[in-house]
């Protein structure tokens, strides 16, 4: 059983030109570097806004066998 969140990254671009790069399963700044290349790639950034994803932790699933 996995508990790992789909990562999508959402864009929207106006009919004015505008455009909105929001990340969704992403948890702290991983958000921020995927979809850096695309502020890049799009133009110069006017603002940023953190979801409460932001402020939680990673969590890595190890599964173990016993035998």
């Amino acid at each position: 059983m996995s508990t790992q969140k789909t990562k999508v990254i959402a864009v929207e671009i106006d009919e004015a030109g505008g455009v909105k790069i929001e990340g969704h399963g992403f948890v702290g700044p991983d958000c921020a570097r995927a979809t850096a290349y695309l502020e890049s790639a799009l133009g110069a950034k006017t603002s940023s806004t953190k979801k409460p994803d932001w402020n939680e932790k990673a969590v890595n699933v190890q599964q173990v066998k016993q035998r």
